[in-house]
């Protein structure tokens, strides 16, 4: 390994290590589970179990409204996380990128997911 890419690497490392304590915990956790072949489902956003993980593969809709949740941090391979629906439906709050977020169900319908599923779990239990 190159001198300039070994110091890129520690970069790399510091600002990892600058981040979030409870996001970079979550982010390795999911990393280091294993999944199983055909895990992997496309939902939206508002289907997604309560304290089940996706990862965002698009948001669609109004540019307006796409703009909106960009700022919200919901971009495209971001890991989401369900936290919390409100005893009517919504909103509903989500987790991404160590920033609580909430959601009405129509802006949660435009954000497709790939649902993750650990292996060992059934696609419909992720408990």
């Amino acid at each position: 390994m190159e001198p300039d890419q070994q110091g890129a690497d520690r970069v790399g490392l510091k600002k990892r290590i600058a981040f979030d304590y409870e996001l970079q915990f979550h982010l390795i956790a999911m990393a280091e589970l294993p999944l199983q072949s055909g895990a992997l489902s496309f939902i939206t956003l508002d289907r997604l179990p309560l304290s089940s993980w996706g990862r965002i593969k698009e948001i669609d809709g109004e540019p307006t409204a796409v703009t909106r949740l960009h700022a919200l941090g919901l971009l495209p391979g971001q890991l989401v996380q369900q936290r919390h629906r409100a005893l009517l439906g919504e909103p509903i709050a989500f987790e991404v990128a160590g920033q609580k977020i909430a959601l009405r169900n129509q802006e949660a319908r435009m954000v497709l997911v790939e649902r993750i599923v650990p292996s060992g779990h059934q696609s419909g239990d992720p408990s």
